[in-house]
Parts: C-alpha cells; structure tokens; sequence
C-alpha cells in the first residue's frame, strides 16, 4: 500500500513537471508571437506620411520598417518619388497629391510595408543669385 502512493506521488510531481514544461513552453511562444499579433489585428492599414513638396522623409528613421529598406514601388511617380541616399531609402515629394507607396524590409527578403503619402503645398521658389557687384 505504501509503495503503490509512492508510485502515485511520484508520478503525480512528473506529471506537475511536465505541465510546468508545457505551460512554459506556451508562454514562450506567445511572447515571440506578440509582435506579429499587432501586424494582423492593427497595422495592416498604410502607415500615414506626409511632408511638402521637395521634402524627404527617410523611412529608417520612422521605425515603421526593418532596416536595411529598399525594392519601393509607388502607385503615382508624379507624386512621390523613392530614392536609396547615404540616408537609406527616402521618399521626396513631387507635387501635391496622394498615392500609395510599398517598401521591402531586410534587404528585399523581409515583409513589405505599405504607406499612404499625402504631400502638400508647393516646391520652395529658389530667387536667382544677384550677380557680383563691382
């Protein structure tokens, strides 16, 4: 009788073992896939930018991408334009208008990242440079 309780008990804390093993195991799991979590509930909306023309706005900084960023493609060139820089890559607007723009993270072989760009008013007027006076 004493030893069949034993066996019982013995089992009993295996068992308590191995559920602590598995429940660790889950909430590991659930702590490397939080991130995505937000991907697929919230963030599949284009990430808002705006900025004037003749500005740029470098992605990297944003924190909206994974880094190194590149392979843009944007729905209207008149609008935006992709340029990579010393910078990273950058988006400059052209004229005033709206279009949807896409980036690849990593290098081209992580996830793309969609961007509404709204650019507003208009390119900064240069004045001629006045000629030496004598």
């Amino acid at each position: 009788m004493v030893t069949a309780r034993r066996r019982q008990a013995g089992s009993s804390q295996r068992g308590s073992a191995r559920a602590a093993r598995i429940a660790g195991a889950c909430v590991a799991a659930a702590a490397l896939l939080a991130p995505l979590a937000g991907i697929a509930q919230g963030e599949d909306a284009p990430y808002r930018l705006s900025l004037k023309v003749g500005e740029t706005v470098e992605l990297c900084r944003t924190g909206t991408i994974t880094c190194p960023a590149g392979n843009a493609i944007c729905d209207d060139l008149s609008v935006v334009a992709a340029e990579i820089t010393d910078r990273g890559l950058v988006f400059r607007g052209l004229k005033a208008g709206t279009t949807l723009c896409s980036a690849g993270t990593a290098g081209g072989q992580g996830m793309r990242r969609v961007y509404r760009v709204t650019v507003t008013g208009v390119r900064p007027v240069t004045p001629p440079a006045s000629p030496p006076t004598p």
